[in-house]
C-alpha cells in the first residue's frame, strides 16, 4: 500500500497511525533544501569571483540562501541504485545515466559525493602554473584552470539508511 502524500496545514487531515496504530502519527514540516555551486560568494557590483557551495531553503513561500564554503570549485554526485531489491547497491549511476525502470528514485540507496575545493587566494611563490586533473571516478573528471590555486578533491559515500534499512530487513 502506498503513503499517501498530504499537503495541508490542518493537522486533523493528516490520518497515519503510528506503529501500534493506537494514535496519529507526529507531523513534522516537510524542509526542501537546494545545494549548488555558486560562481561567486558576494555577488552583485563590487562582488568576488569565489566559487562558493550555497544552500536554498524554503521558508515559508521564500527561498533563502545560505552560502556554506567559500572555494568549492565543482560538486559532483553519483547515485548508488538497488536494482534487485534486497537494500545493497549494485550500481552507481550519474543522473544522466539513470536510465531504465531500475533507475527509480526510489531505488537509491546510497550517494556518492565529489568535491573540487581551491583555495582563496593565490599561493604565493607557487609553482600551480599547470592545470590539474581530478579524476572523479563515474563522476568524470574535471580539468582546472592554471592559475596558481591550490586544489584538492574530495569523496565521500553517504548510506541513505531510511531505504536501505527497509529493505534490508525483508
Amino acid at each position: 500500500m502506498a503513503t499517501p502524500l498530504v499537503y495541508s496545514r490542518a493537522a486533523v487531515n493528516f490520518t497515519l497511525g503510528n506503529l501500534a496504530c493506537t494514535a496519529r502519527n507526529t507531523v513534522r514540516p516537510f524542509q526542501a533544501r537546494l545545494y549548488y555551486v555558486a560562481a561567486c560568494n558576494h555577488c552583485g557590483s563590487g562582488g568576488d569571483s569565489v566559487p562558493t557551495l550555497k544552500r536554498l531553503d524554503l521558508v515559508g513561500e521564500t527561498l533563502v540562501e545560505t552560502a556554506l564554503v567559500e572555494g568549492v570549485e565543482s560538486l559532483r554526485l553519483e547515485y548508488g541504485f538497488d536494482t534487485d531489491g534486497n537494500g545493497s547497491v549494485d550500481t552507481y549511476r550519474t543522473a544522466a545515466a539513470a536510465t531504465g525502470p531500475e533507475s527509480l528514485w526510489e531505488n537509491v540507496m546510497a550517494l556518492k559525493v565529489h568535491l573540487i575545493v581551491r583555495s582563496v587566494e593565490s599561493v604565493g611563490g607557487s609553482t600551480l602554473s599547470h592545470a590539474q586533473n581530478f579524476d572523479l571516478g563515474g563522476a568524470g573528471s574535471v580539468t582546472t584552470a592554471a592559475d596558481g590555486l591550490l586544489r584538492k578533491a574530495y569523496s565521500s559515500t553517504v548510506r541513505l539508511v531510511n531505504p536501505s534499512a527497509t529493505r534490508e530487513q525483508q
